[in-house]
């Protein structure tokens, strides 16, 4: 392992988040994001060439995100919530070359909530997408993957 001087880099973008309730119970939630995120000035080791990667979008920041959110919570009875996230095109090198496809995760979960317990059934990444999300430190080139489908049963008791 060596330390690396990655030079500079710069990040804009802009965020937007918003809420809905038009029932106590209910709520609709979304959020979007445009991302600008590139190196300003850095030269990187890329196959043992030294290599100019000014200007480049950072690997693995995607330009645009969205989430969606519907969930139905009242202080009894069913509740339920499903949430898309949406993750747009990134690089996967510093060199701008390998473009990983955007894609969506979908999540949806539900139960029943009474006086003082709450049972539920969750699932994450219900569509069981498998891309590449973030950067490991065991080597160049490689990724870590977004977690497999998840299902969780639940229970909480408040004392």
């Amino acid at each position: 392992p060596t330390l690396t001087n990655s030079g500079s880099s710069r990040f804009r973008g802009v965020e937007l988040e918003g809420a809905w309730h038009p029932l106590d119970a209910l709520t609709r939630a979304a959020a979007y994001s445009l991302h600008d995120s590139r190196f300003r000035q850095s030269v990187q080791d890329v196959g043992g060439v030294p290599t100019d990667v000014s200007k480049m979008r950072l690997p693995l920041s995607a330009r645009n995100m969205y989430t969606s959110a519907l969930t139905y919570a009242p202080k009894k009875g069913f509740i339920a919530n499903t949430q898309i996230n949406y993750v747009g095109s990134r690089f996967l090198d510093p060199t701008n070359i390998a473009r990983a496809k955007p894609y969506a995760v979908l999540s949806a979960g539900g139960g029943w909530r009474h006086k003082g317990w709450e049972i539920r059934l969750d699932g994450k990444n219900i569509t069981d997408q498998r891309p590449p999300v973030s950067a490991s430190e065991m080597g160049d080139s490689q990724v870590y993957l977004l977690p497999a489908r998840l299902v969780e049963l639940s229970t909480s008791w408040n004392f």
